[in-house]
């Protein structure tokens, strides 16, 4: 059987014009996958909180009445309603108002007492009416809505561990339904589900259906079908290159998501903004082909041909006639032997089979398991970093490029190649983050420090693909 790698090779070109362009299109389609993902640091994002005090309002006028500010008399309410409570901020003790509980059975005279909360200090129960919520930065969040704090705190990451339980189930399906019936059917699917799910999940009724279709979203919304057939349509000299600039898309993604978060502050808002879009992507069934790869592998040859034809016809090269009567050779080498397929059909068990190959795939799925954890622990804690939530995020994506830019020069240089790259990007992001927790966040010129400590972590991203 013809192999299409010897066409590119050989007769349309390994990255031509019309290569170039499905690459251009198919970059859109990770963009969703990518919202998607890291959607929680925004729409999940956890604020301050305090009990919600019964007769507030009431208290509010008894003792505001000499206050200049709203932001005064908030403040003088807590410290009669609200205990303190001192909790570590790195290299110092802070003392804040109580997040979960609130001073209970205490009596007006009491409340307006000079010595008070000092009269009833001990007097505590844990919030029994609900919690009221910062909204300077966030107007409203899925944890303000379900109350995801306190002793429900641990709802707001079971939702996360979720989201990644469906993504890797997501992973494994795909790549069984693009290999039986094919990429673009993958691709629908993808941009199909982010629009339905997505939607759903922006109308929740309680916590529980937000989980399931949080689960129910990333299991079908994938980078993986866009990545797949972009690389397909590449040569082989030029495809470890065109999959590290498919992930630049993946960077782009994440500011995307950082500039209509700065800009969108309801959380289901934003939901709705980045899922509806993907409506326009279905327009790809009638703009991007099947893979002649995959058509090749299923024996339909005829509509491979066909496909081949229209590239050449755009790449301006000329096709022949024999190409697929098992004669056919490469005008410049008569001599010049083409890629037979092996009769033996591949399979996952063949990563296995051979010992050489088991120690590489195994030695490559735990590098990716420790790149996931790391990478998505930074991503989803910019906040936990000095500074506005908002620059940290679109920092952090931003320093992703010139990685992928590196681990892309590197690749190729001579010195380095795969085995190399991968070493010294993995030393350099784990000492990077390392050096991080180490360094304290007091003075303000050690936070900025630890900040770019942080994004040197970003390293490992430049062997992602």
């Amino acid at each position: 059987m013809l192999q299409f790698d010897d066409v590119l090779r050989y007769v349309l070109g390994e990255f031509g014009t019309y290569q170039k362009f499905c690459f251009l299109l198919l970059g859109l389609t990770s963009l969703s996958p990518v919202l998607q993902t890291f959607a929680p640091v925004y729409i999940q994002a956890e604020t301050d909180h305090w009990c919600v005090v019964p007769g507030a309002e009431n208290i509010s006028e008894l003792l505001c009445q000499n206050a200049t500010h709203q932001v005064d008399c908030d403040t003088v309410v807590k410290t009669r309603t609200i205990p303190h409570e001192v909790v570590d901020d790195g290299c110092v003790n802070v003392t804040i108002f109580s997040q979960c509980e609130r001073f209970h059975g205490v009596s007006m005279v009491e409340l307006l007492h000079p010595f008070a909360p000092s009269l009833y200090a001990n007097s505590t129960i844990p919030c029994d009416l609900g919690w009221e919520y910062d909204r300077s930065q966030y107007k409203s969040t899925v944890t303000q809505q379900f109350d995801l704090v306190c002793d429900r705190h641990y709802l707001n990451a079971m939702s996360t561990s979720i989201f990644m339980v469906g993504n890797f189930f997501g992973n494994t399906a795909f790549g069984l339904i693009m290999d039986k019936y094919g990429r673009m059917p993958g691709l629908l699917i993808n941009v199909m589900s982010s629009v339905i799910f997505g939607v759903i999940q922006a109308f929740p009724v309680n916590y529980v259906m937000f989980a399931v279709t949080r689960f129910l979203l990333l299991l079908c919304c994938d980078i993986l079908p866009g990545f797949v057939l972009a690389t397909e349509f590449v040569g082989p000299s030029r495809r470890s290159r065109v999959g590290m600039m498919y992930c630049l898309f993946y960077s782009v993604g994440y500011m995307l998501l950082t500039l209509l978060a700065y800009f969108i502050r309801e959380w289901w808002i934003l939901q709705l903004v980045i899922s509806l879009p993907n409506l326009l992507l279905l327009t790809y069934w009638w703009i991007i082909p099947e893979s002649p790869r995959w058509l090749l592998s299923v024996g339909e040859n005829a509509k491979a041909d066909k496909i081949i034809r229209k590239i050449g016809k755009v790449n301006k090269v000329d096709v022949p006639t024999d190409l697929f009567d098992g004669k056919w050779r490469p005008l410049n080498d008569s001599k010049q032997e083409i890629t037979r397929e092996n009769s033996e059909q591949p399979s996952p068990i063949t990563l296995l089979r051979l010992p050489n190959l088991r120690k590489k795939t195994l030695i490559l799925c735990y590098i990716w398991m420790i790149d996931t954890i790391v990478y998505f622990g930074i991503s989803y804690n910019t906040s936990a970093l000095s500074g506005d939530d908002y620059v940290n995020a679109f920092l952090s994506a931003l320093v992703e490029i010139p990685a992928y830019l590196i681990g892309i020069w590197m690749m190729d240089f001579r010195y380095f190649g795969r085995r190399w790259s991968v070493f010294i990007t993995l030393m350099l992001s784990g000492l990077g983050c390392t050096c991080a927790v180490l360094v304290p966040t007091y003075p303000s010129v050690l936070a900025y420090v630890r900040q770019v400590l942080v994004w040197e972590g970003y390293l490992r991203r430049s062997y992602c693909c």
